[in-house]
């Protein structure tokens, strides 16, 4: 088991949940959560969305709308 603490490349919080990384020209980014993985490429508009560390969809599935 590894003791390695990665920080948000946005917000610089730990990163808890694997998953939420792209690759950009400097490297590999990761993010704490999806909200600062798209501020990053929103501002940047650099990498690559890296499909395969995905995580899973936790919506909430058949909700309505009104």
């Amino acid at each position: 088991m590894s003791d390695t603490v990665y920080h948000c490349d946005l917000c610089h919080l730990p990163v808890e949940v694997n998953g939420f990384t792209i690759q950009s020209s400097q490297g590999e980014k990761r993010f704490c959560c999806e909200g600062c993985k798209g501020i990053y490429l929103m501002l940047h508009g650099d990498g690559e969305d890296n499909q395969a560390t995905q995580p899973p969809d936790h919506t909430t599935r058949g909700r309505t709308t009104r």
